[in-house]
């Protein structure tokens, strides 16, 4: 596990609620093998910054999509090739693109939630480590964060609706 992700009480809370705003379930009693079963999130055993991930997946998914293991993206580090039903439905080029949009979203998320967001930034090879340009680490990054601002903009305003109707419910 990277270290400062792990999934504190304070941090599940966070998570629920960005589960909740953005529609999607969480099993906190299945562990991961196959990520997304088609009805819900695999949380048992995983860090924060890999939920948040998932999460960003569900988000930013089709409804075609979500008709598959891993939102039909293949297998993923976590799957390490091991099940059948966890097939790519589209090309390579086009699930990168797609594993770019849910990368950036759930940095931004993790930025919001006061996680370490540059380290996720670095471990999904935003920087010019990876071969990125050169300049500011963040350039690419910063340019899919605004691709994708309305995707941003919509859940981080449902984000903050669900944050208040949990505080509502504790009154």
């Amino acid at each position: 596990m990277r270290r400062g992700f792990k999934v504190t009480p304070t941090i599940r809370k966070k998570i629920n609620t960005l589960a909740k705003a953005v529609g999607c379930t969480l099993n906190w009693h299945r562990g991961c093998g196959i990520a997304w079963n088609k009805k819900d999130i695999a949380c048992k055993g995983e860090d924060a910054s890999d939920i948040i991930h998932d999460i960003a997946h569900f988000a930013v998914s089709s409804k075609k999509e979500k008709n598959h293991f891993d939102f039909g993206l293949g297998t993923s580090p976590s799957t390490d090739d091991l099940y059948d039903e966890v097939k790519r439905i589209y090309s390579y080029s086009k699930c990168d693109k797609i594993e770019a949009k849910a990368s950036a979203l759930g940095i931004h998320w993790e930025k919001k939630l006061g996680l370490n967001w540059e380290s996720t930034a670095e471990y999904h090879s935003w920087t010019s480590r990876y071969g990125r340009s050169r300049g500011d680490d963040f350039d690419e990054l910063k340019q899919t964060w605004r691709n994708i601002r309305r995707t941003i903009n919509k859940y981080d305003l449902r984000y903050i609706l669900a944050e208040k109707m949990m505080k509502g419910k504790k009154k």
